[in-house]
């Protein structure tokens, strides 16, 4: 095992437990949406409520793309590890 297995695994757990309340949210705010008639805005406010979660849900996509591409970051430094540790075998 290298020495960076640990560390890198526990940063997965960390963006795995983000990436699952990232897809909670956007769940609730899609049921919500689908609740209410949220494009109805009753208390004159620059953005009605289905505005605000469209930007809410937008935020989170680009959220979990960011999750996505550490996610392939871990892959890429799992390999590196491994690399360099059959190399200090030999």
């Amino acid at each position: 095992m290298s020495t960076l297995d640990e560390p890198v695994n526990q940063l997965y757990d960390v963006i795995l437990s983000v990436q699952r309340r990232t897809v909670d949210i956007e769940r609730e705010y899609r049921a919500l949406a689908n609740r209410d008639d949220l494009a109805v805005d009753t208390l004159g406010a620059e953005t009605t409520p289905a505005e605000c979660i469209a930007q809410v849900t937008e935020a989170l996509t680009a959220m979990r793309r960011y999750l996505d591409a550490a996610e392939d970051a871990r892959t890429v430094a799992k390999n590196a590890a491994a690399r360099l540790f059959l190399d200090r075998q030999q």
